[in-house]
């Protein structure tokens, strides 16, 4: 954000996702001109100038572009406890145990994969963690998060009985 020659102010978002450089350069001694030069290693984008009698405007109109910011839930800034390897839930139930003893803060705990049936996202194995609802249910109850990681793809496998899947094809 930045204030031209007229004392107006002004911002530049750009929406594009490649890599650039920019050169911004304000004139004093050439009438408060304001110069922008960008360089983009490629790619297509957009680019909005918004101009305003104040810093205020400039950044409600971008807020009009890309929406208001959400604010952080508290929790999400505390300890966070996470790693792979966890066999069952009691593996993750002796975690929680291990910080309350050593008195050491602990808002969320986290499983990667291994709770998941067959590595398979949006299922649990039952086997190995069928009391899982229970242990979160007894998290909330102190107020502690439980957050299980999800692959970002559905693997295609052998997929009897994956809802997952067979939904996606639908």
């Amino acid at each position: 954000m930045g204030k031209d020659a007229d004392a107006n102010w002004f911002g530049v978002y750009t929406n594009l996702v490649a890599a650039q450089d920019w050169y911004v350069k304000n004139e004093d001694y050439n009438g408060g001109n304001v110069y922008i030069k960008t360089l983009a290693a490629g790619g297509l984008g957009d680019i909005y100038i918004m101009m305003g009698p104040s810093p205020n405007k400039v950044t409600k109109l971008y807020h009009s572009i890309v929406g208001k910011p959400v604010l952080t839930p508290q929790w999400a800034l505390g300890w966070h406890q996470s790693r792979w390897g966890d066999a069952e839930t009691s593996f993750l139930q002796n975690k929680v145990d291990q910080y309350k003893e050593h008195n050491l803060p602990l808002d969320v705990i986290w499983s990667d994969l291994d709770y998941q049936s067959d590595y398979r996202s949006f299922t649990y194995d039952l086997k190995h963690f069928g009391d899982l609802p229970k242990f979160i249910d007894q998290l909330h109850e102190k107020d502690m998060y439980y957050i299980p990681v999800l692959d970002a793809g559905i693997a295609q496998r052998d997929r009897a009985d994956y809802a997952a899947y067979d939904t996606g094809l639908n």
